[in-house]
C-alpha cells in the first residue's frame, strides 16, 4: 500500500477559489504569474505519509491556476493511513483562523502562519508562509495520540488526538477501523499559547475529554469566530444521558454529537455541553460570520444520504437545531456552505450566482490503494474565500 493517503488543503487570502486537493502526480501546465507570492494568493495540501509528512505549496494565478511553490517537511510522520477527519491542515495567524473555516483575514503586517498535524508522530508542526518558501518554525508534541485536528485563536492552538494507535485501515479480517473508536486513550483536546515568534509552549490544564465515550468518531476541532467557545464533533459517540436512538440496524441509529466548551480567561476550556445533532454522524463544519454553525452529517456513508444542517448558538452556550438535516445526495461529506450553495468538490472552482466552473485539477500525491482489492481516492477537505 502507498504510504501517502491523506490530502488536505487550506488557502492564503485573498482567494477566489473553493479548492480541494487529492492523488496522482500530473505535469504542470501554467507558469506563476510575474510576482507570484505565497502571502498573497496560495494553496497548501499536505500528504500525510508514514516516511515523513510533507506540505506542497502552490502559486495561485488570477484565473485560478496553480503552479507548485516547492514541497516542505513539517519535522514529522503521517500516519499513511486515510484520517476521516478534518481541519488538520489550518492557515491563519496569532489572531486566528483565515481558511479553511472562519476566515478571519490578516491584518498587515501579520505574519501568516500554517498549522499542521503529524498524526504519525504524535506532534504538531508551525510553518511561516513567505513570498516563495515555508519556513519550519517549530514542532511540539501534541501531548497525545493521533492528532487528527487543529485550530488557532487569539494566541491560543488546540489540537484534537484521536487516542488511536492503529494506523491500519482494515483489521485481521478485513473489517475497517473506524477512527477514534479503538485507541488506547479516549479522545481528547489539548491547548497550547503560541508566541509572536510562531513558538508553541503547552498550556498545563488544557487537556479534555470529549464525552467520554470510547467509540467516538472524532472529526474536527474549531473555534468559533469569536474564539470564545470550542467546538468539536463526534460522529458516532452515543452517550446514554442523551437518549438518543437505537436500533438493531446500524444505519437507523440516532448517533452523533457536537461537544462543546467555553474557553475561559486563561485559555482553558470548561462548562463543556453535549449536543445531540440532528440527523447522524456529524462530520466536517464552519461558522458564518453571525455565529451560526453550519454542520455536514455522514449517515453512515451510504450513498445519497449526506446532509447538511444548520445551529445557532443558544442562551445558555450550546448550539440549538436552525434546520432539520438537508440531503445533499453525497456521503462521507466534509463541505462548507457559501453564500447558502453547499460546495463538493475535487477541483479548482470559481463559482458565481450559486454556479460551479471547472478551472483545472491538481493531485499532488500518487493514488492510494485501499485494501487488497484497491479502490479510489475520494475528496476530504474543501476552502473557501
Amino acid at each position: 500500500m502507498l504510504n501517502m493517503l491523506c490530502a488536505r488543503v487550506a488557502l492564503v487570502f485573498p482567494p477566489t477559489v473553493a479548492v480541494l486537493l487529492w492523488s496522482a502526480l500530473m505535469p504542470q501546465q501554467t507558469l506563476a504569474q510575474e510576482g507570484a507570492d505565497l502571502t498573497a494568493g496560495a494553496v497548501f495540501a499536505m500528504s500525510n505519509a508514514r516516511d515523513g509528512n510533507i506540505v506542497v505549496a502552490y502559486y495561485r494565478n488570477a484565473n485560478g491556476t496553480l503552479v507548485e511553490a516547492g514541497r516542505f517537511a513539517t519535522g514529522g510522520t503521517g500516519s499513511g493511513s486515510f484520517e476521516d477527519t478534518s481541519n488538520s491542515l489550518v492557515l491563519g495567524t496569532r489572531a486566528g483562523e483565515s481558511a479553511p473555516n472562519n476566515l478571519i483575514e490578516p491584518q498587515n503586517g501579520e505574519q501568516q502562519l500554517l498549522f499542521v498535524t503529524n498524526a504519525g508522530s504524535n506532534t504538531i508542526s508551525v510553518f511561516a508562509v513567505h513570498e516563495d518558501r515555508l519556513e519550519l518554525l517549530d514542532v511540539q508534541d501534541s501531548n497525545g495520540e493521533k492528532p487528527i485536528s487543529i485550530i488557532v485563536n487569539k494566541g491560543l492552538v488546540y489540537v484534537l488526538n484521536s487516542g488511536e494507535t492503529n494506523d491500519n485501515l482494515f483489521d485481521a479480517e478485513g473489517n475497517v477501523i473506524v477512527n477514534c473508536t479503538t485507541g488506547n486513550q479516549k479522545p481528547n483536546i489539548r491547548g497550547f499559547t503560541l508566541t509572536a515568534d510562531g513558538q508553541l509552549h503547552a498550556l498545563k490544564g488544557s487537556g479534555r475529554k470529549l464525552s467520554g465515550e470510547r467509540v467516538s468518531g472524532c472529526a474536527q476541532v474549531s473555534f468559533d469566530p469569536t474564539g470564545q467557545l470550542l467546538v468539536v464533533t463526534e460522529r458516532l459517540a452515543q452517550p446514554r444521558r442523551l437518549h438518543q436512538q437505537r436500533s438493531t440496524i446500524e444505519w437507523l441509529d440516532d448517533e452523533g454529537l457536537i461537544v462543546t466548551f467555553r474557553v475561559n480567561e486563561g485559555g482553558r476550556p470548561h462548562a463543556r455541553k453535549l449536543i445531540d445533532a440532528t440527523g447522524q454522524g456529524p462530520f466536517g463544519f464552519t461558522f458564518k460570520r453571525d455565529g451560526d454553525l453550519l454542520t455536514t452529517g455522514q449517515f453512515d456513508v451510504r450513498p445519497g444520504r449526506g446532509t447538511a444542517a444548520s445551529y445557532v448558538l443558544g442562551t445558555v452556550g450550546g448550539f440549538q437545531s436552525e434546520s432539520d438535516s438537508d440531503d445533499d445526495s453525497e456521503s462521507e461529506s466534509g463541505s462548507d456552505r457559501l453564500n447558502g450553495k453547499l460546495l463538493h468538490s475535487s477541483s479548482s472552482l470559481r463559482t458565481g450566482n450559486g454556479t460551479l466552473t471547472l478551472i483545472e485539477e491538481h493531485t499532488p500525491f500518487p493514488q492510494p490503494s485501499f485494501g487488497p482489492g484497491g479502490g479510489e481516492a475520494a475528496p476530504i477537505g474543501l476552502a473557501a474565500s
